[in-house]
């Protein structure tokens, strides 16, 4: 299904009430999540990681698997960071205890024992950066882009960036075409349209023109000749896929809402195009890119802190409609559930 948003926007006298604003998304939805860079886990190399009310143990084996684990020994508790990669197990600081990748705590004689399971995420390695899932089984695969083809795709990490912002407040300000014309200095085009790729996607597609003068904004115009068409798809909630042809290569970005404490949100993101013939040219044009839109979002940070977020009391305008609507899509969206490390069974693993 496709909605026209109109490219000038009108108002009108229709409110919303305070109940229609009351209730919040879910705090972690299930989703992929960024947590590291590659390189942040070489083969024998463990890291934690925060999720909201979760830690997670990220490790590479000596043969170089990587595996994702709860951050706290099913066996007694003891937390993960202290744990040491020996070959291709993790080994418990607490007891020495050996849990090989799968999560299966081994006996002395190295077979595993039937008693106790360390709880695993399942965790992906693709553009450099680590994906772990959080919420049981994955219902889709990693995102990526459609303007270009897998074997085109080239990218690389973009950074990250902490605000006291939640997810659902930076996706609604992503997709709020007032904020772009007004805040971004943008002008629309055309009539931008919303659409349903999937089950647990949202999209928006638009086409903009430059009103802006700071440096970023005249390289952008001269990149473009003042012609850029966008989409932004948020995929189960916390997952920005950004695609833009705003110049000779298409240019993507895949920014990851990785919920805190608090109402926190960490952000991590990557930045991708389609790959030429010179891996030198083809790095400065990522260069570029992650410049421009770094440039783009930093007009944003000091506007997002402080930010309580909620749908437009009144729907003076098509975007307070969208912006509804995109309310709704946010509090249909499945949650994590409860952290594996609630459900740890307490019985030993047997001699």
């Amino acid at each position: 299904m496709t909605t026209a948003i109109p490219a000038v926007i009108a108002l009108d006298a229709a409110p919303a009430t305070r109940a229609e604003t009351a209730s919040a998304p879910v705090a972690l939805p299930r989703n992929w999540y960024m947590l590291a860079e590659s390189r942040e886990v070489s083969r024998g190399k463990l890291v934690t990681r925060k999720i909201a009310d979760r830690e997670i143990a990220l490790f590479r084996t000596q043969a170089g698997v990587l595996a994702a684990f709860d951050g706290h020994c099913a066996h007694m508790g003891c937390h993960l960071r202290h744990a040491a990669v020996i070959g291709e197990n993790l080994r418990c600081a607490l007891h020495f205890r050996h849990i090989d990748k799968q999560g299966r705590f081994l006996r002395p004689d190295g077979t595993p024992s039937p008693d106790l399971r360390q709880p695993t995420y399942p965790v992906a390695e693709r553009h450099g950066m680590i994906f772990v899932h959080v919420g049981g089984e994955p219902k889709h695969d990693l995102p990526m882009p459609d303007i270009v083809s897998a074997e085109e795709f080239m990218a690389r990490p973009a950074g990250e960036f902490r605000t006291d912002t939640p997810w659902y407040a930076l996706i609604a300000n992503g997709f709020d075409m007032e904020h772009l014309l007004s805040v971004h200095q943008r002008e629309l085009k055309e009539e931008a349209q919303v659409s349903y790729p999937d089950t647990w996607s949202y999209r928006i597609a638009y086409r903009t023109a430059v009103t802006g003068t700071s440096l970023a904004d005249r390289v952008m115009k001269r990149m473009s000749r003042n012609d850029i068409r966008a989409s932004m798809t948020v995929i189960s909630g916390t997952t920005m896929l950004v695609q833009s042809h705003a110049g000779p290569s298409p240019s993507i970005f895949i920014l990851s809402m990785c919920p805190q404490e608090g109402g926190e949100t960490l952000v991590r993101g990557i930045v991708g195009l389609k790959a030429g013939r010179s891996r030198i040219l083809d790095g400065l044009k990522l260069r570029l890119a992650q410049w421009l839109f770094k440039s783009f979002l930093a007009r944003d940070y000091g506007i997002f802190e402080g930010l309580q977020w909620h749908p437009p009391a009144h729907r003076h305008s098509s975007g307070d409609r969208f912006t509804h609507q995109l309310y709704d899509y946010f509090m249909q969206i499945e949650g994590a559930g409860p952290a594996p490390s609630e459900g740890f069974r307490t019985q030993g693993i047997g001699s």
